[in-house]
């Protein structure tokens, strides 16, 4: 990842390091001649001389690779990428054939006795073709979201073996598909896409193409159409014109155009929730361009139903002694590819604990931050990078809510969120989970490092923003974390000017092992205040760690509601106390 390839030996003695343009995730490939095929973050496959290092040539795709190429008893390389195709190129370095998915590939291929070639791919097939570049034929593991088959086969005698996203392990027997009328098997030998035209997809919140959109819908899901254009039989690296796109739907609702980095996505999002148990037309039309002077116009209309409400929607009303609080985990962003290559594991080991503070009907305001592992279950975590008040709406058991300031640690530096949004419907057990759409938005210009990296791949959109979608899940909780705690009790709670102070009698509530906080809300429109509260909080202790104050400081540059404003004090998930204050 430090874009260098290294030669070691057998001593531990670097012989050679070669600079490629771009982050290395693949294991290097060595020919029998000794040449070292290597791919890149830079959208390229390398031949490298394996005596020196030198580049012999370089092949592009359209996106970086991520896995690791594999050379075939006659010297063909096979190697995937992210841009959906698997490549064969030839040891001078030429392209022999591509066959084209919709999705993903960073499955590295694994080579049978007979030339014939395995991959998994984003969405959920294994596919199996011969050295032809034909399909033998493909297995679909799964139509649910969460189905990536990023893990690479291993042959067995009998089977082919690898590991799903979902978090299975499959065995699929050679001649399975061939022998029988499984309609998860395909012995079509094409791609499913075809040869010459553009079109646009729905995309599903856990990143599964589809011509026609998946029913019934989330109430308050965002949409993400995706262009796919081909020339020849080949997908091209065609762009939408975001300043083009025209969106209408039926029955009439207000859309936001989210552009995405990189032009081949739009994320539509709802300015509010669509009616329950309703068929709507969505009609998206855009101007679009490629390389070499290509361009065109595709417009397409999506058919589809709303998700009805047939679960009686969850009680919000914080109780005397417990307020309502759920567990959100699982975090799957698919969009853009490099995100899912940067971190997968990271962001799927995400834990948040969040509860509802304030509620008014269909409204309320939810309290969010990170958890851990404890004895008895997920607890809060005192270190948490973020505390983020998020405004929610909620019309029978749908709902979509906003905040900001979420700063997602997963193993690398911190990622700041400037705009954090998330939509779905409760189940009658109080969880949600399929269809949740996450749409979040930073500031390239905030990400450091990383901000240049996304910029220097154009992955930053016009108004400067790197903007990722995808899926989480969500589960009731029940812990200490939001239950009144015992003895604690609110002393005063005062205000001078942008500055809040809520002072405690806390005997046996050591400060160290909790996240108390100063929650503000318009008593007006229920909303809350939004800041970065992490930054804006701060607490004192009393000589023996109890806790004794909290005090919140609102930045000059956030806006403070012009009447009288609600200070809510939570200890950790709990709302203890409230008063409004001039």
């Amino acid at each position: 990842m430090d874009f260098f390839v290294y030669t070691v030996s057998a001593d531990g003695e670097c012989l050679w390091r070669r600079f490629l343009n771009a982050p290395v995730s693949a294991s290097p490939a060595r020919a029998p001649d000794g040449t070292i095929y290597v791919g890149g973050w830079d959208n390229a496959l390398y031949a490298l001389d394996g005596a020196t290092g030198e580049i012999r040539w370089r092949f592009g795709t359209t996106s970086h690779i991520y896995g690791s190429a594999a050379i075939a008893e006659d010297g063909t390389i096979y190697v995937g990428s992210t841009d959906g195709s698997l490549y064969a190129v030839s040891p001078e370095g030429t392209r022999l054939w591509t066959f084209d998915t919709l999705d993903p590939i960073r499955s590295s291929p694994s080579i049978d006795g007979d030339g014939r070639v395995y991959f998994g791919a984003g969405d959920g097939v294994l596919y199996a073709l011969n050295p032809d570049g034909t399909r033998a034929w493909s297995y679909d593991a799964t139509q649910q979201d969460r189905n990536d088959l990023n893990s690479s086969p291993v042959l067995g005698e009998e089977r082919i073996y690898l590991g799903s996203e979902d978090g299975s392990i499959l065995g699929v027997p050679y001649g399975h598909c061939a022998s029988s009328s499984d309609p998860r098997c395909s012995t079509s030998p094409a791609s499913d896409l075809g040869d010459d035209g553009a079109a646009p997809y729905d995309v599903t919140p856990g990143g599964l193409n589809f011509s026609a959109v998946p029913e019934p819908v989330q109430r308050g899901a965002g949409f993400t159409v995706r262009l796919v254009a081909r020339e020849g039989g080949d997908t091209l690296l065609a762009r939408l014109d975001v300043a083009s796109v025209s969106v209408e739907s039926e029955p009439a609702i207000e859309w936001e155009v989210v552009e995405q980095g990189g032009g081949q996505w739009i994320n539509l999002v709802p300015r509010s929730l669509l009616a329950a148990g309703t068929s709507y037309t969505l009609d998206v039309s855009s101007k679009w361009t490629a390389g070499g002077g290509r361009k065109g116009s595709v417009s397409q209309r999506f058919a589809f139903s709303t998700v009805a409400e047939e679960v009686a929607p969850p009680s919000f009303a914080v109780g005397a002694d417990a307020a309502p609080a759920f567990e959100i985990r699982n975090l799957a962003p698919y969009q853009p590819p490099v995100i899912v290559s940067l971190n997968q594991i990271g962001f799927d080991s995400l834990d948040f604990l969040a509860s509802v503070i304030e509620s008014a009907p269909g409204r309320f305001v939810l309290w969010l931050m990170a958890g851990k592992a404890g004895a008895d279950g997920t607890e809060v975590d005192p270190a948490t990078p973020s505390l983020v008040a998020m405004d929610g709406v909620l019309d029978g058991a749908s709902f979509a809510m906003n905040g900001v300031g979420l700063t997602l640690v997963t193993g690398g530096p911190p990622i700041p969120i400037g705009d954090f949004r998330l939509a779905s419907q409760f189940d009658a057990a109080g969880k949600f989970d399929g269809g949740t759409s996450m749409v979040a938005r930073a500031s390239c210009a905030d990400l450091g490092l990383i901000g240049t990296f996304l910029s220097l791949f154009q992955l930053c959109n016009g108004a400067g923003e790197f903007v990722s979608v995808g899926t989480i899940r969500g589960a009731t909780y029940d812990g200490a974390a939001n239950h009144r705690p015992a003895n604690v009790s609110v002393t005063s709670i005062e205000r001078a000017g942008r500055e809040f102070t809520a002072t405690l009698d806390a005997p046996g509530y050591e400060l160290a092992e909790h996240l108390p906080a100063i929650v503000l809300v318009d008593p007006a429109t229920g909303r809350s205040v939004q800041t970065d509260y992490r930054k804006a909080l701060s607490s004192s202790a009393t000589a023996s760690g109890d806790l004794a104050s909290i005090t919140l400081r609102i930045p000059d540059d956030v806006a403070l509601p012009s009447g009288p404003v609600k200070a809510i004090v939570v200890t950790d998930l709990f709302p203890l106390a409230s008063q409004v204050l001039e």
